[in-house]
């Protein structure tokens, strides 16, 4: 049975795949590393029983052993970023050096990271592969190019360190049924329409996102745990892309969903990126990784959740 230790399990990655576990059917011990021990017992109090875990706080983690790290630690929130980028380096930083340093420790040790497709810069134009190149301004750096910064600075690290088995795992688009809302990101903002029987306003220009789920991303952390011997980096996906509008229209006719289109543009950043998806198939070629559903499918399934009306 694999001892595996969590960070960062209050986020919304984090809780997703925390509960995921919880759901499964494998057998393993979780240590779940948190700043706030109350708030994620409150999480943990309603999760099936087939689990075995502990929680413990953060500055407790050297104390322990574990066959497993995943790090699922970050500020994602673009105003979260804007307000204070500092903090984004120093949390991003913090969490990556107390993992490296516990490797030197337990080398045998598996590190899995959960990094972004923000590494790949700005340009997405088009989508990216294992070919593209990283594109980012010189000079003065904004709150989405300090997040970018934060994840090519830990995964550039984590090759040097190749005597130790450390995954890299960026994730483009992420959905789950304990999604905030209140975040600033295109799938947030149309379950809030969607919860407040409210018009989605939208610009325009069509974007494409790969969306995947937290039942996802265990499958492709299984394969890691299994290979073990590893030092890499995977970009995840779905087995379809979907565009925005294909999205809008698909939950118009499932949810009534009602939508209009403005020539104006939003105010989230992360709109701007055209084509966030990768065409890179190197997680099914080496680990076998074969994606279960569509972006719509993984979307849809989630949506189900939470018993929209």
């Amino acid at each position: 049975m694999k001892k595996i230790a969590i960070l960062g399990a209050t986020g919304y990655v984090g809780r997703s795949l925390l509960r995921e576990f919880f759901l499964g059917h494998k057998k393993q011990e979780l240590v779940v590393f948190t700043r706030s021990i109350d708030k994620i017992n409150e999480f943990l109090k309603v999760m099936p029983k087939k689990v075995e875990y502990s929680v413990c706080l953060l500055e407790q983690f050297q104390q322990g052993q574990y066959d497993v790290i995943i790090n699922c630690t970050g500020i994602s929130s673009s105003p979260d970023v804007a307000k204070n980028p500092f903090e984004l380096f120093q949390v991003t930083e913090e969490v990556d050096s107390l993992v490296i340093n516990y490797l030197h420790k337990h080398p045998k040790a598996l590190y899995i990271n959960i990094s972004s497709g923000v590494v790949y810069g700005e340009n997405f134009e088009k989508s990216v592969d294992e070919k593209s190149k990283t594109i980012l301004p010189a000079g003065f750096f904004q709150g989405g190019e300090s997040y970018a910064i934060t994840k090519i600075n830990a995964e550039a690290k984590h090759r040097s360190l190749f005597m130790f088995n450390i995954v890299d795992i960026r994730v483009f688009g992420f959905f789950g049924s304990l999604v905030d809302v209140d975040s600033p990101f295109l799938m947030s903002a149309i379950v809030k329409s969607l919860q407040d029987k409210k018009t989605f306003m939208t610009h325009k220009d069509d974007i494409i996102r790969d969306y995947v789920i937290a039942e996802d991303l265990l499958s492709l952390i299984s394969l890691i745990i299994k290979k073990n011997k590893i030092n890499d980096y995977f970009d995840i996906y779905s087995k379809k892309p979907i565009s925005k509008f294909e999205l809008l229209k698909a939950l118009t006719k499932k949810y009534n969903l009602p939508y209009t289109v403005s020539k104006q543009k939003g105010g989230i950043k992360m709109i701007a990126k055209k084509m966030y998806f990768s065409k890179s198939k190197k997680a099914t070629t080496v680990l076998g990784y074969k994606p279960k559903r569509t972006s719509l499918e993984a979307i849809l399934f989630e949506l189900d959740k939470l018993n929209l009306k």
